[in-house]
């Protein structure tokens, strides 16, 4: 079986930019993500089978989504995962609807899902035991234009989140 999520993909360029943010404003970050790992997360699905996965792939095409813009100008901290995270000035209404849009999807093919309240983010350290001091401000728009099914593959050098496939909003 796969570890599996959904999440709307950040371009090569914004995770640049976010990547180099993160080198300059919090230097002291000890175990920053990979560039090539920011995402913002719409629906962790677990561990699923390859049968499960094809019929959450199927019902795609169901969805009712339109292009996401968000406004980054923040930072925040989850602190038993012990995450530090971009987090967005506003969360349009569109972004809810699509959660749940998912949220429905997931349920529909017998998953459970985390019925914590939604909060958008993209995540840029992990290990992190306080909330840091940050030299500057990020104000970074960002325009989701697909939707990015990924897998997670743990190894002894890490996380890495591979993409399996990619469908426009």
């Amino acid at each position: 079986m796969k570890r599996l999520f959904f999440a709307l993909e950040v371009s090569d360029l914004n995770k640049n930019a976010i990547a180099q943010w993160v080198e300059i404003a919090i230097p002291c970050l000890k175990a920053p993500v990979k560039t090539d790992n920011f995402h913002l997360t719409l629906s962790f699905l677990g561990s699923i089978t390859p049968e499960v996965e094809q019929i959450l792939i199927s019902e795609l095409i169901n969805l009712k989504t339109e292009v996401i813009n968000l406004v980054f100008n923040n930072i925040g901290y989850f602190k038993k995962p012990k995450v530090l995270y971009l987090k967005p000035e506003k969360t349009p209404q569109a972004l809810y609807l699509l959660v749940q849009q998912f949220n429905k999807m997931v349920l529909d093919a017998g998953l459970s899902i985390n019925y914590f309240n939604y909060q958008p983010h993209i995540t840029i350290a992990r290990k992190v035991t306080e909330l840091p001091t940050v030299k500057f401000p990020l104000d970074l728009k960002i325009v989701f234009t697909h939707i990015v099914l990924y897998q997670s593959i743990s190894s002894s050098s890490g996380v890495k989140y591979i993409k399996l496939k990619s469908w426009p909003l």
